[in-house]
């Protein structure tokens, strides 16, 4: 094998390669001091090896298979960048480490060739992003351009935010009936017959939630007398109820969460039982499960993010929120992506979740071929009182995602949905004060609601006190 082509080697110029035909990627890779001067070799191995390489050369490696399939290390960083001197050790601030292995930072942006990937095959596209070198030490995953070449092989969202808001017959910004809608999880999250459910959605809905979904706990459960075949058409006839009363559509997400194979069969048992909306676990389902179920087309696709910690909570290794959450499962058809809201339960950096959800709705992909934006579903602890918040930062066209907020409402279940369009209400009104708000115009659930974090606060220590 020839070592004097460039084309064969794992390492090119940014603009030295069809930039569209290759995945360049960026990653975060922390090394010790005893690395310094081997950081570009370092990078060259992980470029190699994502790509056809492994610890030795093989015969078949040719010069041809090298020059179409390798990867290409475009840009290796030290940071800070060093250009004449660097510090004596004993002088230098490690980035991270333990202590007796102080680490360096490196930014590594390698570019993976298009035709390593047949069609739209996303399991082997992380498999070469992020496939061995995530079991070798700190090596983050912080960003990823596709390249037209890989997009156009994604169609995205069947309908995603605005399609969303035309089922749901709303508005969208800037129109002055616009609003957000509610997305209600029926809790208990699991453990409950359909008659019980039928119950609580009823409640939901006619309090005023736009979306009901399953949480995801409960999927097609026999042994707890709570069949997708049997609990669809009586959810469904509530929802027929509402629409009857109220004129208001409501979209029920299903979970459907199982085995890829019965996955595809209760897709279409939910719509043969005339339902409108599936919800998947996708991560933990498996990324090659989703794009078969949204290809399909006719059901609203809600993905639950159940798992995406294990990728994204340590800042030195795994994969970037904003991919595993937003553009992922953006290009693989999910409608609306849960996404953890800082403001409740989910311990998440603000200037991480806005990005995350920035990811969901900017445009994306290339001239004709523009992906949809998703609708926004901050969710995971979410009160009445978080929505000003929550408004001001997304803006009003986004799905509010609430469980205990409206199920633990102490005037029951319709209430606590009714407060929440009261809240709604109130932001589209421009008056963000919600508690002056309720006060002025007599609402009683929204000004309930707004003390519920109080009162589970004094019931957690009580319970302690006993304890």
């Amino acid at each position: 094998m020839s070592t004097n082509d460039p084309s064969t080697w794992a390492e090119a110029l940014l603009d030295g390669i069809d930039i569209d035909r290759f995945i360049i990627c960026t990653y975060i890779v922390c090394l010790p001091y005893d690395y310094e001067n081997q950081f570009t070799n370092i990078a060259k191995v992980i470029a190699e090896e994502q790509s056809i390489g492994t610890w030795t050369h093989v015969p078949e490696e040719t010069p041809a298979v090298r020059r179409r399939f390798i990867g290409k290390v475009l840009q290796c960083v030290e940071i800070p960048q060093y250009e004449v001197m660097r510090p004596e050790r004993k002088n230098r601030e490690p980035f991270a480490g333990d202590g007796q292995i102080p680490l360096i930072p490196y930014l590594m942006t390698i570019g993976y060739p298009a035709d390593l990937f047949n069609d739209d095959n996303f399991s082997l596209v992380l498999t070469s992003i992020y496939g061995n070198i995530s079991m070798v030490g700190p090596i983050r995953l912080v960003s990823v351009r596709f390249g037209k070449e890989t997009m156009n092989r994604y169609k995205g969202p069947s309908f995603g935010l605005e399609g969303i808001y035309k089922k749901l017959k709303i508005p969208l910004a800037p129109d002055p009936k616009t609003r957000p809608v509610t997305i209600n999880m029926i809790k208990p999250k699991t453990g409950y017959t359909k008659e019980v459910g039928k119950k609580i959605f009823w409640e939901a809905a006619i309090g005023g939630v736009d979306i009901i979904k399953d949480d995801e706990m409960i999927a097609d459960c026999g042994q707890m007398g709570n069949k997708i075949e049997e609990r669809v058409p009586m959810y469904m006839e509530m929802r027929d109820k509402k629409l009857a009363e109220t004129g208001e559509e409501t979209i029920y997400t299903v979970n459907i969460s199982d085995r890829m194979d019965r996955m595809l069969e209760l897709y279409d048992k939910v719509v043969s039982l005339g339902g409108n909306g599936v919800m998947i676990n996708y991560i933990n389902c498996g990324w090659s499960c989703v794009k078969p179920l949204t290809d399909k087309g006719k059901l609203v696709m809600l993905g639950h993010t159940d798992g995406g910690g294990a990728y994204y909570v340590s800042p030195m290794s795994g994969i970037s929120s904003d991919l595993v959450l937003g553009i992922f499962p953006r290009m693989l058809g999910v409608d609306i992506p849960l996404v953890p809201a800082p403001y409740g339960k989910a311990p998440y950096i603000v200037d991480r979740y806005l990005q995350l959800c920035k990811s969901i709705t900017m445009p994306l992909g290339y001239g004709d071929h523009q992906l949809k934006a998703c609708l926004p579903f901050p969710s995971g602890g979410i009160q009445a009182q978080h929505i000003p918040q929550l408004v001001k930062d997304l803006g009003p066209n986004i799905g509010v995602g609430t469980g205990g907020g409206i199920h633990a409402h102490p005037m029951g279940s319709i209430a606590g949905a009714k407060a929440f369009r009261q809240a709604f209400d109130a932001c589209m009104a421009g008056e963000w004060d919600l508690k002056k708000y309720a006060k002025e115009k007599n609402l009683q659930e929204l000004a309930v609601s707004l003390g519920m974090m109080d009162m589970a606060h004094d019931g957690l220590k009580t319970m302690f006190k006993k304890k």
